[in-house]
């Protein structure tokens, strides 16, 4: 190599050695601190990096030699070469095989599933539905808040190990008064209140109320009038996987946790219970996607219960009748010990919920962007005033967050603007206090459960079911035709500035991302769909990233055999030097010989 040679392989190592170095950083980052934004790494890492090496790169080259150089690099003879289109083709052929085996299977492993959601967070997070951008359901949600003050008051118990029962009823029975369409109890109710030792199956007088209203629910609330249904949830286990990704080929078919309230709701059709279960990744431990629904043996009988956001939006729309359409074989037989698991089947056909509200058929065993929740409403975080017992509304003003010891102190004194905002709403009664344990973390931030089942319920109202892909045909000429895009564009400017490599296939990654994520952000707030191309725009990225680091390599190689070379041809070099060295000697004395011959020849000739 020449030294001209070796200054542009040191500058490209150099280049590539701050991308490295700034990509270490941030994985350290983003594992040390989880909880921050995934959207924010994205961006933070594409700007740092890409200002590290401008700043590197631009020092040496004066402006107006930049611009000159990209002139006269734009030959666009070059991309009818051979070679280019060769280049072009390999990355349609990678990114194609990456988005057919992501569809296939890959989809249902969390880490590479993660490039993926990490782009519909950043669409849940950057473009968030508002009345205007999104066609939200007429009834609005209240969030009826157990918060810190409500929890630690002297009404409640001082933090009681159990929600009051008595209080509990209480809060049911105000908003069925104040006139709300649904009422969701996000509270388990499994266990029986301590306290006094009472005699046979007698409960608590905190039960026994709240068991009193249940039980009386129907012929006191809906008789001669509608009544809104109540849903009740009920103890699950997680479901856990032996290969850590999302599909479970087997579900335990788990025994539903009996409750003192069981006897008491059975035969009522206006209350119901529901699993509150949901799928929280083993890669980043955020809880994405829902669960339609969990397979239960009752009473030696094999039944599904249905997730609370699945039963919630069949009864606003009217449609109940669910069970037998999920799997008519399973329903209904005798639960064996034998046979303690069970595999999801996909949905034979379509389940028409209304008109605009439809769950497609296909997969249900998780994995995929079908069963996301299209998260739009986020919890106030530190401006929720929790001691204070204050209402919020949520943002975009489709719901209020109240405290329930607030919203009850006002109930009581008969206070019309507190009926009214309960009037038509979709009721969630929940926990939010510190100790509930009760919070997740999903791609908004940290919520509680009872807002995780309001932003389901939303999410299956707005996409009217699921969230949806293109059949498989328009899937096929949409993705190939991006993919195509993104070959083209990232062979064609990575041809140019060859010094600037690694800064312009980050800016370039970069720019298609941000492309990509908006169009596919319209998508899937205007038409709930959404594209693949996370996964084929990184295998591509890696592609060059590699295919660099192999010719990096091969010019190393090359670098060190000029090297070697270059040593031997030094050493050659001295050795003749050395040997002309001696030759010179030799042939100094070989003059003074002859010198000396002369003169003795000058001497016989006087002699003589």
């Amino acid at each position: 190599f020449s030294p001209a040679d070796k200054s542009s392989f040191s500058a490209t190592r150099l280049g590539m050695d701050i991308y490295i170095f700034a990509c270490i950083l941030a994985v350290i980052s983003l594992w040390l601190h989880s909880y921050f934004p995934m959207n924010a790494y994205l961006v933070g890492l594409l700007g740092g990096i890409s200002i590290l090496i401008l700043i590197y790169l631009l020092k040496p080259v004066p402006w107006r030699s930049f611009w000159q150089y990209l002139l006269n690099s734009l030959n666009w003879r070059h991309f009818l070469k051979k070679s280019f289109l060769k280049e072009v083709g390999k990355d349609l052929i990678i990114g194609g095989a990456m988005a057919v085996a992501f569809s296939l299977v890959l989809h249902k492993y969390p880490f590479l599933a993660d490039p993926e959601d990490a782009s519909m967070d950043f669409v849940m997070q950057m473009k968030a539905c508002t009345k205007e951008k999104c066609a939200f359901p007429d009834k609005k949600v209240v969030l009826l808040n157990i918060d810190d003050q409500t929890y630690e008051s002297e009404e409640w118990g001082k933090k009681p190990p159990f929600v009051p029962r008595n209080k509990l009823k209480e809060l049911i029975e105000a908003a069925v008064k104040d006139g709300a369409s649904l009422v969701v109890v996000d509270i388990f109710l499994s266990e029986k209140t301590d306290g006094l030792k009472y005699p046979g199956d007698k409960l608590h007088h905190d039960d026994e109320e709240l068991r009193t209203y249940l039980a009386e629910y129907d012929k006191t609330n809906c008789t001669n009038k509608k009544c809104p249904p109540i849903i009740l949830v009920r103890n699950s286990y997680r479901p856990e996987t032996e290969t850590g990704n999302f599909e479970v080929h087997n579900l335990p078919v788990l025994d539903a946790r009996p409750s003192f309230l069981d006897e008491a709701v059975k035969s009522s059709p206006h209350i119901q219970w529901a699993s509150p279960t949901y799928w929280v990744s083993t890669f980043d431990g955020k809880l994405r996607r829902f669960w339609l629904w969990q397979s239960f043996c009752k009473g030696g009988k094999q039944e599904f219960m249905p997730s609370v956001e699945l039963l919630a939006t069949s009864l606003l729309v009217g449609n109940d009748n669910l069970e037998k359409t999920v799997d008519p074989d399973f329903v209904g037989r005798t639960c064996s010990p034998d046979s303690p698991y069970y595999e999801p089947k996909p949905l034979p056909e379509q389940i028409v919920l209304s008109d605009n509200l439809k769950i497609d058929a296909g997969e249900l065993s998780g994995g995929g962007f079908n069963q996301r929740i299209m998260f739009t409403m986020s919890w106030p975080g530190k401006y929720f005033d929790q001691q204070g017992g204050r209402d919020f509304r949520i943002p975009g003003d489709i719901g209020i967050i109240r405290s329930a010891l607030n919203y009850l102190e006002k109930h009581r004194t008969d206070d019309q603007l507190s009926k009214k905002v309960l009037k038509d709403s979709i009721v969630i009664i929940g926990e939010g206090h510190r100790d509930a344990g009760d919070i997740h973390e999903t791609p908004l931030g940290k919520m509680p459960g009872m807002l995780v089942i309001a932003n389901a319920i939303y999410s299956l109202f707005l996409n009217g079911g699921e969230i949806k892909s293109f059949s498989w045909w328009k899937k096929a000429v949409g993705e190939g035709f991006i993919i195509l895009i993104i070959a083209f564009l990232m062979n064609g400017f990575l041809s140019l500035l060859v010094k600037w490599y690694w800064f312009r296939l980050m800016l370039i990654t970069g720019v298609m991302w941000f492309s990509l994520i908006h169009l596919s952000s319209w998508l899937l707030i205007k038409y709930s769909t959404w594209i693949d191309f996370s996964l084929p725009l990184v295998a591509i990225f890696f592609h060059h990233v590699v295919t660099k680091f192999h010719e990096l390599g091969k010019e190393k190689e090359k670098a060190d055999k000029a090297d070697k070379k270059a040593d031997k041809a030094a050493q050659e070099w001295q050795t003749c030097q050395v040997k002309m060295q001696v030759c010179e000697k030799n042939l100094d004395k070989c003059e003074q010989d002859k010198r000396q011959l002369l003169l003795d020849l000058e001497k016989l000739k006087v002699l003589k």
